[in-house]
């Protein structure tokens, strides 16, 4: 392997770990606060629209983005192109759904 290719992807990893840990700890420190200052009833309705919010994001990228990163890496430019545009659309799409159903209800 190239080790310009090793270098560039350990540097990538580190920066995206570090990245996660300091998310990781921020959401602690933000949750230890919320849990300090906020009533029960607060902090129950946080956690419920947070988990309602994460499930949509779940449900709205289906799988998306995991194919979006198979097809740029494997496919020629104009397929490239039609299959980024295709995947925005659906996800847009997607979104909208989730946006009326949740506003309907």
């Amino acid at each position: 392997m190239d080790k310009n290719f090793v270098s560039r992807f350990l540097k990538g990893s580190a920066f995206t770990s570090l990245g996660t840990m300091v998310s990781v700890v921020f959401h602690f420190l933000s949750i230890s606060l919320m849990s300090r200052f906020a009533t029960k009833e607060d902090l129950g309705l946080y956690f419920l629209i947070l988990a309602i919010v994460n499930g949509f994001k779940i449900l709205g990228s289906l799988g998306l983005d995991l194919t979006l990163v198979k097809f740029m890496v494997s496919e020629e430019k104009e397929v490239q192109e039609y299959t980024f545009s295709a995947v925005v659309w659906v996800r847009i799409i997607i979104m909208l759904f989730f946006v009326v159903v949740t506003y309907l209800l």
